[in-house]
């Protein structure tokens, strides 16, 4: 007789989808990623433990938290299943989503829209949310009045090509992603030194 982790790790994996797909609000975002899972060094002995690390993205905290309750629920459901001890869950700290002062992202429009011209996008306030994962939300958090944006990487005749023969954009955690770095760098430290000196802030008219 042998306690095997490894199935009670693939039952959690299983069974924890149902917190997206059933509990969640359909139109609210969440995501719930099993982004590794590390157990055992040989196909004939059975390990000790496994290790699970799970990613949570949400847009809000009633979200983020249904989904952690969800994930610690499902882990403990698994492992009492299995007859196991009950599961160590740890939380690495997070952080909230990042949102734009409006007023500056306004004024960094106006500033930077003469040098970057129809290179320049600007999403309004009313424009669905990114989930890409950024920490720069704790100095918005603290009261920090702030405009996050981001910097294209892409020569346009690569991104042209690409298009042509029907292929997706490899982004920044693939291992094709090519930016072109000189005139990436080039554009972040002249939209950076613009808005510094133009006088990108809150009050800003």
């Amino acid at each position: 007789m042998a306690l095997d982790p490894i199935p009670i790790a693939a039952r959690f994996v299983t069974d924890v989808q149902t917190v997206i797909s059933r509990e969640k609000d359909p139109n609210a975002f969440g995501v719930l990623t099993i982004g590794a899972i590390n157990a055992g060094s040989a196909p004939n002995i059975i390990p000790d433990s496994a290790e699970v690390k799970v990613n949570i993205r949400s847009l809000t905290p009633e979200v983020r938290q249904l989904l952690r309750s969800g994930a610690e629920r499902s882990a403990k459901a698994a492992a009492m299943m299995g007859n196991a001890p009950e599961p160590t869950i740890t939380y690495l700290t997070g952080t909230a989503s990042l949102v734009n002062n409006e007023s500056m992202a306004a004024n960094g429009f106006a500033t930077l829209k003469p040098v970057f011209g129809e290179r320049l996008f600007f999403a309004p306030a009313s424009a669905a949310p990114v989930s890409a994962s950024e920490d720069y939300s704790e100095f918005v958090d603290a009261g920090i009045p702030s405009l996050y944006f981001a910097i294209g990487g892409y020569d346009p005749a690569v991104l042209a090509d690409l298009k042509a023969k029907g292929q997706p954009v490899p982004t920044n955690h693939s291992p094709f992603f090519a930016p072109k770095a000189e005139p990436v760098i080039r554009n972040a430290v002249a939209a950076i030194v613009l808005s510094v000196i133009g006088g990108v802030r809150p009050d800003a008219k």
